[in-house]
């Protein structure tokens, strides 16, 4: 998810979410646009099915004006049927609505007729004078050709004057699959994909065109599946071939005495949400128009107000923490919340360029005072090796000389002693020459603590041999000095080697617990270098900085004035290694002398 982890992609988040609520919105008000236009087609039904009854209506006033005339004209003339004929043929010829007229007795014999069309559905009329008697004033009966398939309406009204009793009755078929033609109005009625039909119980009776009838009778029959009943409703259905079709069914509530007709509207589905789908589409591209737009200017303006800043902050603080602290954001004259954040950046690089001025400055007049006194401890320290060759020589001399010349003496007296008491004069003066040897020998071995002359008058080399004979004749452990090389050094640094080695040796004496030494002394064109190793139990390594161990810091710091490096530590094998590098001035460094250490 590292792609969310961006400033700018987290902005583009926020505003596109800002636009989510919008894309919501839309998606609701497409469902009830849909809803809606469900509802205004299912009206359109209603509107169509009330215009229908409305026209059904004016056809029977029509024809019941029609056949009182006719009626009041056949009952004055003796020649009723050729008046009938005359009569009715004006009538089907001024309206194509009416197939036959004619003139049958309450027992139902057809006592003339005038046909527009061949129609053998006349013998029901016998039929429906059963079904509705002999004693109705008015009758309007609905009924279905067989033979021309047109649904019809049978208007019937008594003859004579004896209309309680009527002997015979004047009827007219009209036919009323044109209520279809004249009942739909508005949008739809201009769409020629629109399904339009007159409806009864058993299937269409008549459509707007006539490929529409099996189309018709295919949506009616899924309706009447549906449990679309004689109500008004409204459903979304499939047709054979598998197109959806929005179909609306209302009934015309008319005057037919047994009639249960009604009217289909189906319109395509995406002819009914043409509208819809297209403010929908609208819609959406203006929503997706506006937010790739307010994407692009978050994307822009992100990066020019935010993602940019931000950046040369970034850039910055890199900067510093790599040590460059006299960078600056370069944004401190904003008036934004960034600005405050840039310019409380450059007063923290500010402060801590201040600081650091101050530390370096503070740790010049340390180094500078660590010269000082590393000059002055150097300078102290040849003041004191001065001194102490200085004594050497006058204890070796004065004191020497002083109980050199008391041994002659006392050597003398031995001889010219009386023979008188030799023993005890013998005894006293045995006593006498060992003080006196003992005292010889404390002179000895403090000129050589204070200064060596065998440093001074055969070199580095011999004076560590020497140095190791008396550490093991002191302490009784075997020191190798055959890695030591015989290369003259500079007096300043064969001194501070040795003073190094001397201490090593006390270190091992007091604290390693050692049965073994090795020394070794390498001095090469520019280098010198000095290592002890011993077998004992190992330096600790915290015991090795501590500020208490005086004397590795004098070995360190002996090293150090001379621009030398020391290092004392654990041995991978065990025991304790020193080692002391010193470099060496051109003109002292002779040839190459290497020795490889014993033992390793």
């Amino acid at each position: 998810m590292r792609v969310f982890s961006s400033l700018r992609v987290r902005l583009l988040l926020v505003v596109f979410a800002a636009f989510v609520p919008t894309w919501l919105t839309l998606i609701h008000e497409v469902g009830v646009r849909r809803q809606e236009a469900l509802q205004r087609i299912l009206a359109d039904s209603l509107n169509a099915a009330e215009l229908a009854a409305v026209r059904e209506e004016q056809i029977i006033e029509a024809t019941m004006q029609t056949l009182r005339t006719m009626a009041r004209a056949v009952s004055s003339s003796p020649a009723g049927c050729e008046v009938l004929a005359d009569l009715a043929r004006d009538a089907m010829a001024s309206s194509d609505r009416y197939l036959h007229f004619g003139l049958v007795s309450s027992a139902g014999r057809v006592l003339c007729r005038v046909v527009k069309e061949a129609d053998a559905g006349v013998v029901s009329h016998k039929m429906w004078i059963r079904r509705n008697g002999t004693g109705s004033r008015l009758s309007i009966f609905y009924y279905r050709s067989p033979a021309i398939h047109r649904p019809a309406l049978l208007v019937a009204v008594p003859l004579g004057p004896d209309s309680d009793a009527p002997g015979a009755f004047l009827f007219a078929s009209i036919d009323i699959s044109r209520l279809t033609r004249s009942s739909l109005s508005g949008k739809w009625a201009q769409d020629p994909a629109t399904v339009f039909a007159l409806v009864d119980e058993s299937g269409p009776l008549a459509g707007r065109t006539p490929g529409q009838r099996d189309l018709a009778d295919a949506l009616n029959r899924t309706m009447t599946d549906l449990g679309a009943g004689d109500e008004a409703a409204v459903r979304v259905v499939r047709d054979p071939s598998g197109e959806s079709w929005v179909c609306s069914r209302a009934p015309i509530h008319g005057r037919s005495q047994n009639a249960a007709l009604g009217v289909l509207l189906a319109v395509p589905k995406d002819h009914a949400f043409r509208d819809v789908d297209a403010a929908r589409t609208r819609g959406l591209l203006v929503i997706l128009v506006v937010t790739a737009l307010a994407l692009v200017i978050a994307w822009i303006m992100g990066g020019r107000v935010l993602w940019t800043p931000l950046t040369h902050l970034v850039d910055a603080t890199g900067r510093i923490a790599s040590g460059d602290l006299t960078v600056r954001s370069r944004m401190a004259q904003r008036r934004d919340e960034l600005g405050l954040l840039a310019r409380a950046f450059d007063a923290m690089a500010a402060a801590l360029e201040k600081r650091e001025q101050d530390h370096l400055r503070a740790q010049e007049a340390i180094r500078q005072s660590e010269q000082r006194l590393r000059r002055l401890g150097i300078h102290l320290q040849q003041i004191r090796e001065e001194e102490q060759k200085r004594l050497a020589m006058e204890i070796h001399d004065d004191i020497g000389q002083i109980l050199t010349a008391l041994r002659f003496d006392l050597s003398w007296i031995r001889k010219h002693t009386p023979a008188e008491n030799p023993e005890k004069i013998q005894e006293r003066i045995a006593r006498m020459f060992s003080l006196l040897d003992s005292g010889m020998e404390s002179v000895h071995r403090l000129c050589g603590q204070l200064r060596p002359r065998i440093l001074d008058d055969l070199g580095l080399a011999e004076a560590i041999r020497w140095q190791a004979e008396e550490f093991t004749k002191r302490t009784g452990i075997d020191c190798d000095t055959r890695g030591v090389d015989g290369a003259d050094l500079p007096a300043e640094h064969a001194l501070a080697l040795f003073r190094i080695f001397q201490e090593s040796l006390t270190n091992v004496a007091r604290h390693a617990g050692a049965r073994r030494v090795e020394v070794g002394l390498t001095v090469e064109a520019h280098e010198a270098r000095l290592t002890v190793r011993d077998d004992g139990r190992g330096i600790d390594p915290e015991a090795a900085v501590s500020p208490g161990a005086f004397g590795l810091m004098s070995m360190r710091e002996r090293a150090a004035a001379l621009g030398g490096s020391f290092r004392a530590g654990r041995h991978p094998d065990g025991g304790t290694v020193v080692e002391a590098r010193l470099p060496l001035p051109a003109a002292a460094s002779g040839e190459n002398h290497t020795t490889e250490e014993s033992g390793t």
